[in-house]
């Protein structure tokens, strides 16, 4: 009986739906505007930027911004700071340690950029009843701008790490350091069993592919006033290397006794490549809404590199003139 009665709310909300989306596409429209290349300069201002990282887990804020200067050519400047760092403020982390960052400053070359007619979705209505939520929305055939680039530059990461101490486990294959006497042995606080904090900056170049699309449509719709689709997604996957990882050890006050040991050797492995899958969402406006989320596996550390992104913040949309290349 209870599954019968479920089955009907299924059919019944598809059935609601079917005629929404039957209604929708009979309503007349008149385009009032159809114009991609509306704005070419979008900044992006994300006062959320949330990384969980196996080796430390952050919150802060990411500014972006990326100009597409001309018709094969893009600028792109990606800087992110954490103000929240679970390894930078541990009950055993030193004070005044920095908190991690990134920053990216590249281009594109644009091998395919054109105007394309595709379809895009104007949502007319939408509504919330119960569990469902009912959208009326129309198709239409419309002119939007796809570009597909390769894409590359600059690369520095910052992030911090703990050496634990696990005296209940082998220290073999952990961090190592070199003493002043040039002795090199595996890290053991034997004095306080505490945490012990280092720094691991990365440099280097990212470089992968790039497509987006952007849409500017405004239309007209008879009963629903004007609607748009405003939009531009976009999709990317990069190759990150850093052939220079540098470690720095940072003890609290407590653990001086490894204040002159060097962690920065070539017993300590790194992890020179790295990659990532990104996805960002922007409305096309001058002040819109964005989101943007990445998956893929940082430089640096040797171990624990797979790391999930995702931010949201305001963007804004700019017309610039171009270069003349």
């Amino acid at each position: 009986m209870k599954n019968r009665f479920k089955t009907k709310q299924l059919l019944f909300a598809g059935c609601c739906a079917l005629s929404l989306i039957t209604q929708a596409q009979s309503v007349s429209y008149k385009v009032i505007e159809n114009d991609p290349d509306k704005r070419n300069l979008f900044i992006h201002l994300n006062p959320f930027n949330a990384q969980a990282y196996m080796s430390d887990i952050t919150i802060g804020y990411n500014i972006q911004a990326t100009w597409m200067a001309a018709k094969h050519f893009q600028l792109q400047v990606d800087y992110r700071k954490a103000y929240l760092d679970m390894n930078a403020t541990g009950i055993f982390s030193p004070e005044g340690l920095k908190k991690s960052s990134q920053i990216e400053i590249g281009g594109a070359f644009n091998f395919v950029n054109r105007i394309k007619n595709i379809s895009h979705r104007v949502v007319l209505k939408s509504s919330t009843s119960g569990k469902y939520t009912y959208t009326s929305s129309i198709y239409v055939m419309g002119e939007a701008r796809r570009i597909k680039s390769l894409r590359g530059g600059f690369l520095t990461l910052f992030s911090n790490h703990k050496i634990v101490n696990d005296f209940t486990q082998s220290s073999e294959g952990g961090m190592q350091g070199k003493t002043a006497d040039g002795e090199v042995k595996y890290f053991r606080d034997s004095i306080n069993f505490e945490t012990i904090n280092f720094t691991a900056r990365s440099v280097g170049f990212y470089g992968g592919i790039d497509f987006k699309t952007i849409k500017q449509l405004i239309v007209n719709a008879d009963g629903y006033g004007t609607k748009s689709c405003k939009t531009v997604n976009n999709f990317y996957l990069d190759a990150l290397f850093t052939p220079l990882v540098v470690y720095d050890i940072k003890p609290n006050a407590n653990q001086a006794a490894f204040s002159n040991i060097d962690i920065n050797i070539k017993e300590n492995k790194r992890k020179v490549l790295g990659w990532r899958l990104g996805w960002q969402y922007t409305l096309n406006q001058p002040c819109g809404f964005n989101a943007k989320m990445e998956i893929g596996q940082q430089p640096g550390v040797a171990t624990k590199t797979f790391f999930m992104t995702f931010g949201f913040g305001i963007t804004i949309g700019l017309k610039t003139k171009m270069l003349p290349i």
